[in-house]
């Protein structure tokens, strides 16, 4: 049982199918050693080597922070299930030009906005007009912003989740050891 709720687990984070987990808290340690808490998007998970994607800007504080102290959590919640997942791991900044690439090709460009900005995420400005950008300006597909666009691994080394269904509530943890997971039943 706990072989095919892990399998379900894995197939709940793939971005082909609709889930409520597409959006995922992400925790960090900020620079200034408190927790940082963000809602990012999930591109990518991949059960064969371990791990989600996520994308950020550069010049973000989120990438300064992984930078710095790579550790990172992740949750999500399916309000239809009354499921949780907990996902821990360590991120990396993923550094190779070949994939970079790949993932900037697959970003729609509606998403690519984003990463146009000519200031970093967080910049304090004296009105949100300062640097409006257009979206319909820049729908078309371009290489602007391509700078600025960071992809984000996270090898995981733990899965945890917790069913609050009222049927029932029950939690089971997973645990990475190389290539393999372990998994048992914890109280919820």
């Amino acid at each position: 049982m706990l072989d095919d709720l892990f399998a379900n687990i894995w197939q709940s984070l793939d971005k082909a199918q609709p889930s409520p987990f597409k959006l995922l808290q992400a925790a960090t340690i900020g620079l200034d050693g408190t927790p940082k808490v963000r809602t990012v998007v999930l591109r990518e998970a991949s059960p064969e080597q371990h791990r989600v994607t996520f994308f950020t800007d550069k010049r973000s504080a989120k990438a300064a922070e992984l930078q710095r102290n790579p550790c990172i959590a992740l949750t999500g919640f399916d309000a239809a299930l009354h499921v949780q997942l907990r996902l821990e791991g360590v991120a990396a900044l993923n550094t190779d030009d070949a994939d970079i690439a790949r993932y900037w090709q697959a970003c729609q460009a509606y998403n690519r906005v984003l990463y146009q900005s000519p200031v970093a995420p967080g910049t304090a400005l004296s009105a949100p007009s300062d640097i409006q950008i257009k979206q319909e300006e820049h729908c078309a597909a371009s290489e602007d912003g391509y700078e600025n666009f960071c992809v984000v691994q996270v090898s995981l080394a733990a899965v945890e989740w917790l069913s609050l269904s009222p049927e029932g509530y029950q939690r089971a943890a997973f645990k990475r050891d190389g290539a393999t997971w372990a998994g048992h039943w914890i109280a919820p």
